[in-house]
């Protein structure tokens, strides 16, 4: 077996959330507005999140600090969640856009993303428009929608059109680029249309015979072009299931994301990276942040992910030997990707997918997964991390983790529930659960996102341990 040797990494860090963004990206701080809510737009990208809610919107707190303003709607938890951010997490300011705030779990929520609530609202309401006019705008995602309300309404800049963000979200546009850029994909191919995934599914099995495989006993995935959180992703094992369950697994996506309205996504469908024949095993699955600036590439961080079925279930910062050579190898071939989006003119925050495997002579290979052109979740685990680690003098380590609970009215009560694991900075000897956002209901909170952190291994082991004891709450 071969040895993954570790690599120096050499990243500028982002402790001061979006400040340090906007400076990556050459803008003035103080005339940058960023916006992590994610929402989809009629005319524009159409599509499915896990955070499909009013729990989508809530990303963007724990990255505000410095000069920079936040756009979010209503933080769940009332005054006593605002009391914790700004006494941890140096919050700085927030604007807060309240007035149609959603609480369903509807997948597309176009008139209620925030960007467009709030160049309407700036209408009548000089703050709220003084932060888009003349200033530049960093939404997570830009649709039609947003980008005519930013520039036409408020009279600001988008930092990125709606169709530049459609086109650097796109899986196919990473695979077809592979070979220019010199980076590593798995064989694929592309159906345009539903029409054309039968046909294009049966070039690929021929691809798998190609290369030694029975096509009967390779695994593949299906992946939509532009769909978030692992939604449009689904694996493919001949043996399991019939090809027809993809079929319908397909149709219903195109019918729930109004697909047949908006223009259809391309589907790519590849081999897995698990069961192409010169792989001997799978090492680890990591996330690149950086920022692409005007004249160069800044890289930001790196995280281990966390997957289930293609489907992403939080992020890690690496912390062990191997974890930290693993995200070295990544980080290599990330920039490949990054420079060449930079060239295309990419400009904006990127999270680059990388499976790290290991070849039957030993060799490290590093395939390409996708890229996210945008702000996602790795971001704000990388921000409270290095802003945790900076207010500690020291290392600490980091994971995403969910709790559940039944409802409960406030953030007060959450933090009673929670008995001295939540995170409290210096107080807490920099070890706890630091809510991200809250998923909630007509009956009050009923779970959250949190970002886990402890000084080390044996810290993190008893802050898991002692939550799980906890009555009432579930962690996961």
């Amino acid at each position: 077996m071969g040895v993954l040797t570790a690599q120096t990494i050499s990243f500028k860090k982002i402790p001061n959330g979006f400040s340090d963004i906007a400076t990556g990206l050459g803008l003035d701080a103080s005339k940058t507005a960023f916006d992590t809510n994610w929402a989809v737009d009629d005319e524009g990208m159409g599509g499915l999140s896990e955070l499909g809610g009013l729990e989508a919107y809530q990303d963007a707190a724990l990255l505000v600090r410095g000069d920079v303003t936040g756009l979010t709607l209503k933080l769940p938890g009332g005054e006593p969640y605002k009391d914790y951010l700004r006494s941890f997490w140096d919050l700085g300011h927030l604007m807060e856009v309240t007035e149609k705030s959603p609480v369903t779990s509807e997948i597309r929520f176009p008139r209620d993303c925030v960007s467009l609530q709030a160049a309407e609202q700036s209408r009548s309401n000089p703050t709220l428009g003084d932060m888009f006019h003349s200033h530049t705008y960093v939404p997570c995602l830009a649709t039609d929608g947003v980008e005519s309300a930013i520039t036409e309404t408020a009279h600001g800049k988008l930092l990125l059109s709606a169709a530049d963000t459609r086109r650097f979200n796109s899986k196919s546009r990473v695979f077809e680029e592979a070979a220019s850029a010199r980076y590593e994909v798995a064989p694929f191919r592309t159906a345009m249309t539903p029409v054309e995934l039968a046909p294009q599914m049966e070039m690929l099995r021929r691809d798998a015979v190609n290369l030694g495989l029975n096509p009967d006993e390779t695994k593949y995935w299906v992946k939509f072009d532009n769909l978030l959180g692992g939604d449009g992703v689904k694996p493919y094992q001949p043996q399991q299931m019939r090809f027809s369950d993809i079929e319908s697994w397909v149709k219903e996506i195109v019918e729930s994301s109004g697909m047949e309205k908006t223009g259809y996504q391309p589907i790519v469908m590849d081999i897995d990276i698990g069961h192409l024949p010169h792989v001997k095993a799978i090492k680890g699955n990591v996330n690149v942040q950086a920022v692409v600036g005007h004249n160069d590439v800044m890289i930001t961080g790196v995280t281990m992910q966390r997957t289930e079925n293609g489907v992403y279930l939080g992020g890690l910062i690496p912390s062990t030997d191997q974890e930290i050579a693993l995200g070295g190898d990544a980080h290599e071939a990330a920039m490949k990707v990054l420079r060449a989006a930079h060239q295309e003119g990419y400009r904006g925050y990127a999270g680059i997918d990388v499976i790290i495997a290991e070849g039957h002579d030993g060799q490290t290979i590093p395939f390409i997964l996708e890229m996210n052109g945008r702000l996602n979740s790795s971001t704000t685990l990388l921000s409270m991390h290095q802003f945790a680690e900076q207010q500690a003098g020291h290392r600490v380590q980091a994971m995403n983790a969910n709790i559940e609970f039944a409802a409960l009215p406030d953030f007060s009560a959450f933090a009673d529930r929670m008995n001295g694991c939540l995170y409290r900075g210096a107080e807490s000897g920099f070890t706890g659960f630091a809510p991200i956002n809250f998923i909630t209901s007509r009956e009050g909170l009923t779970g959250g996102k949190m970002v886990a952190i402890a000084p080390d291994q044996v810290s993190m082991d008893d802050l898991m341990e002692k939550c799980r004891s906890l009555e009432g709450l579930e962690l996961n």
